[in-house]
């Protein structure tokens, strides 16, 4: 006798590809230069304030001006005219962010509502960063990524604190699997033994699945059903592939 299975659950919505030019993956990320031009070492001076703002007086009377520098260990950057630089700055195509005192910052900083990551060369970072054996997507313009991300057509999954997702994930109301890598499987996939059938979407696939005329049937759990097993009030039998016998 056949089988009567359960109506075919429709695929899930497919997530949203990112609307922005996704560059391509990196497995392991380049570790940036250095930015140019170096901050040059502390000179003999006193801090000036004017109606403008603040600026630096070096021991001879001049000021640094269209450079970085280092001042009481802490790096500053100056405009054309020698004011100090506050918030963001773009030297030589990298950016950098000061505070409110002119010092340069690291690590992550929150600004404008969005996270962002800052190397210890005090550089903006974009793309994969990796941070305490942890991974993290920061968007091309700096800020940190959450959520659905597809890159080359591959689907990641960013949590609300930026993290790269990796095992099940419970998202949305359905479970999904990513891999070590952070990518996540579609179609037959094996964890710790066990069996699972991801939908096109990445879901988790439960109840009687046909594939190429094969039927085989995933439970509750998503688990691959082998041997006996009652579905319903009718006893069936599985191989030890998960082919559907009797």
């Amino acid at each position: 006798p056949q089988p009567q299975p359960d109506p075919q659950p429709q695929p899930d919505p497919q997530p949203q590809p990112d609307p922005q030019p996704q560059p391509q993956p990196q497995p392991d990320p380049q570790p940036q230069p250095d930015p140019q031009p170096q901050p040059q070492p502390t000179p003999t001076g006193s801090w000036m304030q004017d109606s403008v703002g603040w600026w630096y007086r070096n021991a001879d009377g001049s000021y640094p001006a269209s450079k970085a520098m280092m001042i009481d260990g802490r790096t500053y950057r100056f405009d054309a005219s020698g004011y100090m630089r506050t918030g963001w700055v773009n030297d030589a195509g990298t950016w950098y962010f000061h505070d409110g005192s002119g010092a340069q910052l690291s690590g992550w900083q929150a600004v404008g509502g969005s996270w962002y990551y800052l190397g210890t060369d005090g550089a903006m970072r974009t793309g994969w960063v990796k941070v305490d054996g942890t991974w993290y997507f920061m968007n091309p313009s700096g800020a940190m990524r959450t959520g659905w991300l597809n890159l080359g057509g591959t689907w990641f999954f960013l949590q609300g604190n930026g993290a790269m997702s990796t095992g099940w994930q419970y998202i949305g109301d359905s479970w999904y699997y990513l891999g070590t890598d952070g990518a996540m499987r579609t179609g037959w996939v094996k964890v710790d033994g066990t069996w699972y059938f991801m939908n096109p979407s990445g879901s988790m696939y439960t109840g009687w699945l046909n594939l190429g005329g094969t039927w085989y049937y995933l439970q509750g759990n998503g688990a691959m059903a082998t041997g006996h097993l009652t579905i319903g009030s009718t006893p069936r039998y599985f191989d030890e592939h998960g082919v559907w016998i009797w």
